[in-house]
């Protein structure tokens, strides 16, 4: 929020220096307007969508050597941001003769823009489904988190040296490995990465630590049916197994592939 009340600020004030003409000024400040009101009703990616709209207006500002260098800004973003038809589309745009009127380059500049910010503006939409997806997953999550824990009793009877504690224990297990996973992510974050794919990876990595009772439940039941044995150490088993489930979810997947894949062999 803090990012586009910032560039709302400065494109007012570009668009007060500016010495285009009434007309474009006009449908800029139009743009901005709307900008201003979905800022106020904190739609941030509205927001930033008029913006861009406003910046492709604002491309009759440039003239000359600004013009030239501003293009070849925008093939040089391009180029790093853009893939497949949206990719070539830009390039092609790019391509101007050295005699070619600043009009022509306007209108190229103009093109490649519209496919960064189209493309940007597909990937904040990802975002937002990411996020509605996380929420609804976290949900389930935490229901089934407290409805293990509630059965506990229940699904511990029958099994051999794990009590309801020793479950228990497990699930917070569970979590702590999961919680400890998402903190080593963030430490290890890469400042140069895109914003978006940074809150990608934020909304799922969050998730995490809620996986672990589920985990917990599941090594429970492949000790039970025999297809994990640890002797006389099935309570530290759990314990342990869960950690490891929830701090790292592809090594719980691959053990999973591993005793299917025995368990198939076995069947044939």
């Amino acid at each position: 929020m803090q990012r586009l009340a910032a560039a709302y600020l400065a494109a007012k004030t570009r668009l007060d220096h500016s010495s285009i003409n009434d007309a474009t000024k006009a449908s800029a400040n139009t743009f901005l307007d709307y900008a201003r009101a979905a800022l106020e009703k904190h739609r941030i990616y509205a927001g930033w969508e008029f913006l861009q709209s406003f910046e492709r207006e604002m491309v009759d500002e440039f003239k000359g050597t600004a013009l030239r260098l501003r293009l070849e800004s925008a093939k040089a973003e391009a180029s790093k941001k853009l893939k497949n038809w949206r990719a070539c589309a830009a390039d092609e745009a790019g391509k101007s003769g050295d005699n070619a009127q600043d009009q022509e380059l306007r209108d190229r500049l103009r093109e490649i823009l519209y496919h960064v910010h189209t493309q940007s503006q597909n990937e904040y939409f990802n975002i937002e489904q990411i996020k509605k997806q996380s929420r609804v997953i976290a949900v389930f999550l935490v229901g089934s988190a407290l409805l293990l824990f509630e059965l506990s009793n229940f699904i511990t009877a029958g099994v051999d040296g794990i009590d309801v504690d020793a479950f228990r224990l497990g699930m917070l297990s569970g979590v702590f490995g999961g919680m400890l996973s998402v903190a080593y992510t963030v430490m290890r974050s890469d400042p140069s990465t895109r914003i978006p794919q940074l809150k990608a990876s934020l909304g799922l990595t969050i998730t995490r630590p809620l996986f672990g009772p589920l985990v917990t439940f599941a090594i429970l039941m492949l000790m039970h049916q025999g297809f994990l044995s640890f002797g006389d150490n099935t309570m530290a088993a759990l314990v342990a197994l869960s950690f490891l489930g929830g701090f790292s979810e592809r090594w719980f997947l691959g053990l999973v592939e591993r005793i299917n894949a025995r368990a198939t062999e076995g069947a044939s």
